[in-house]
């Protein structure tokens, strides 16, 4: 079992993702995942189709192992909607939901019964490895862009596949870069390669000004900022393959995507050419190795 979380650190945590929980930021084409071409193309790499809406794609592949999983957990669900998108496809029975932000645990609570699902879907609040859910077994154990918030992802990964009953899943969707954002020099070197050549334009948003190139930010930073993000990101992969015997990973790229087009990609219209190049560049990246988010299915 996972090392105890402090409460203190669970308590910093939650108050980083209270203030997240805005809904005046909710359908605004801020962040790279927040473009449907970019997410479009995302579900091509991973089930060949241009299809529109997140984890569409992920949810045809996880159909084909099986029709229907009866108990899911999810860890670090946020509001969970997308673990009830899963529920309204009847894809999953049952959710048991985890979360450290109390604000969201309210979104999601109120959605819930919106939805008609208050009585699939159950939210609690602290340390899900330390609670008796933890005891429980699962046909379907969910990370979707909460695995890289784990302090130690071996040991996440070890209990996500004791958990799951023989013939369970395991889902992930996931950051799989450098840990703390230590991005590599190779990719800092190709993403400022191109940002030399964009337009100064594009790197003025409003009063806010985006430096030419990408750094990496201190650790420091990264610590002030959110202690869980990336906290152990690197080790996602090599986990994944040290506890299951054949996982499907499919690497998605990505490196365009956080280090030029997020933020910056409201300069940059949805149907242009620059936003067609920018997207085949990062499938370059992903050719030569550089890829900084990942799907992973892996049967126990």
């Amino acid at each position: 079992m996972m090392n105890a979380l402090l409460d203190d650190y669970i308590k910093q945590i939650g108050n980083i993702w209270d203030n997240k929980s805005n809904p005046d930021t909710v359908n605004q084409r801020i962040h790279w995942w927040d473009s449907p071409k970019l997410i479009r193309h995302m579900n091509y790499l991973i089930c060949g189709e241009e299809l529109d809406g997140w984890n569409t794609a992920t949810i045809k592949e996880l159909k084909k192992i099986r029709n229907r999983y009866e108990l899911a957990v999810s860890v670090g669900c946020g509001s969970g909607g997308k673990e009830m998108q899963l529920l309204e496809q009847g894809i999953v029975e049952r959710f048991i939901c985890f979360e450290l932000s109390e604000e969201r645990i309210k979104i999601g609570t109120r959605n819930a019964k919106i939805r008609g699902l208050d009585d699939r879907i159950q939210f609690f609040y602290g340390d899900f490895f330390c609670s008796n859910w933890v005891n429980k077994k699962y046909d379907l154990v969910f990370w979707d862009n909460s695995l890289h918030h784990m302090p130690d992802t071996y040991e996440a990964v070890k209990v996500s596949r004791n958990i799951l009953k023989d013939d369970g899943v395991l889902f992930c969707n996931e950051y799989i870069g450098e840990s703390r954002f230590q991005w590599s020099d190779e990719k800092l070197a190709y993403v400022n390669q191109i940002r030399d050549d964009l337009d100064e334009s594009l790197f003025h948003v409003g009063d806010e000004i985006f430096p030419r190139h990408r750094k990496r930010p201190t650790i420091e930073r990264m610590m002030q900022s959110d202690p869980s993000e990336a906290a152990d990101s690197a080790n996602i992969l090599p986990a994944i393959k040290r506890y299951f015997k054949e996982p499907r990973i499919t690497m998605l790229g990505g490196t365009v995507h956080l280090l030029i087009l997020d933020r910056m990609i409201q300069n940059i219209p949805e149907n242009s050419e620059l936003l067609e190049q920018l997207i085949a560049a990062d499938d370059e990246a992903i050719k030569k190795g550089m890829s900084m988010y990942a799907f992973i299915l892996a049967p126990k």
